[in-house]
């Protein structure tokens, strides 16, 4: 029961029954081979599980009484306590800073085209993008550009008919240029104007 090997000599026992005898002995060594354990005995004996597993598929009604054994110890030992009241409800939890629902945003991106300007050789195959509103305007750029296949320095982004700068996040972009809020949020890509045009 409870096999523990001696890595000295690999002898194994049962765990009371070696620390029984490392404890009574006057010399610590094997109670087999008598090999000599050092002056920490103790730490030259390890539970040796692999035996442990065999001996109980091979003796499985010993591992059933030692269980039965251990509860019943467990039993005896555990002192009587008073009933106890109802446990107090858990407290509240508190809010988290800000749920992934809060913080994304959905929005549709389409190409704005000057009058007799050519759109892109590339479409974007999904035009809606739902992702986080911490996105700046200069990343959603960037994504843009590569799905369209396009340089991104001939690239820019707009809202209403605004361009939108590099450092916008797409959260300020719906809070303070989408002037109606139940209404889907459109961002346009378009070429880079010169100065003149708007």
């Amino acid at each position: 029961r409870d096999a523990h090997t001696i890595t000295e000599c690999l002898h194994t026992f049962c765990k009371t029954c070696i620390l029984t005898h490392l404890r009574t002995s006057r010399e610590p060594t094997c109670p087999r081979c008598r090999g000599h354990l050092g002056p920490h005995p103790m730490t030259a004996v390890l539970r040796d599980r692999t035996l442990q597993s065999l001996v109980d598929k091979i003796f499985p009604e010993h591992e059933a009484r030692d269980r039965e054994q251990r509860l019943e110890i467990r039993r005896r030992e555990e002192p009587v306590a008073p009933p106890a009241a109802a446990p107090p409800p858990p407290p509240p939890k508190a809010a988290a800073p800000s749920s992934s629902n809060e913080t994304e945003v959905a929005f549709r991106v389409e190409q704005e085209l000057q009058p007799g300007e050519e759109p892109f050789e590339e479409s974007l195959d999904k035009p809606y993008i739902k992702t986080s509103g911490q996105l700046k305007v200069q990343q959603l750029r960037k994504y843009l550009a590569k799905k369209l296949k396009q340089p991104v320095a001939e690239m820019e982004l707009a809202c209403q008919g605004e361009s939108l700068a590099a450092e916008h996040s797409l959260q300020f972009i719906k809070r303070s240029l989408w002037v109606n809020p139940k209404e889907e949020l459109i961002i346009h890509y378009r070429r880079v104007r010169p100065d003149g045009d708007a």
